[in-house]
């Protein structure tokens, strides 16, 4: 289930005071003194934003782990203990799409939500060499 990823703000603005009635000036300060005040009520303000918002959480050595976006795609990212790291996007909450990256981070295999699996493979320089795909 995803969260509700709404943002609403809400603002109170307390009443302000201002005054009505103004007495005479004192001839000691020259100053005046109000003899009555009269106070606005307070004002309410909520705001619901167009952008609904994404989320992301971490793990606890503070890796992204999962993240949703405001159209409800869901990225799973697991950090296997061999090496390298492994995302699972979820669109919908049915079609899965696996990204597996090795310990230097290079793209390993993508399995499509039909179980396809295409692998790659790099050269001592880093370069993408070869790129093999399975037939279902």
């Amino acid at each position: 289930m995803l969260p509700n990823l709404t943002r609403q703000t809400t603002v109170t603005v307390p009443g302000e005071s201002v005054c009505k009635k103004w007495g005479a000036i004192n001839p000691d300060t020259g100053e005046r003194a109000c003899l009555q005040w009269q106070t606005s009520p307070p004002t309410t303000t909520v705001t619901v934003a167009l952008y609904r918002g994404s989320s992301l959480t971490y793990d606890s050595r503070g890796r992204a782990d999962t993240s949703i976006d405001p159209a409800g795609l869901t990225t799973v990212t697991a950090y296997p203990a061999s090496a390298g790291f492994k995302k699972v996007v979820t669109v919908a909450g049915t079609r899965t799409t696996q990204f597996l990256h090795d310990a230097a981070g290079r793209l390993k295999a993508v399995t499509d939500a039909l179980g396809q699996v295409a692998a790659y493979g790099y050269d001592a320089s880093n370069r993408l060499v070869s790129v093999s795909q399975s037939d279902i």
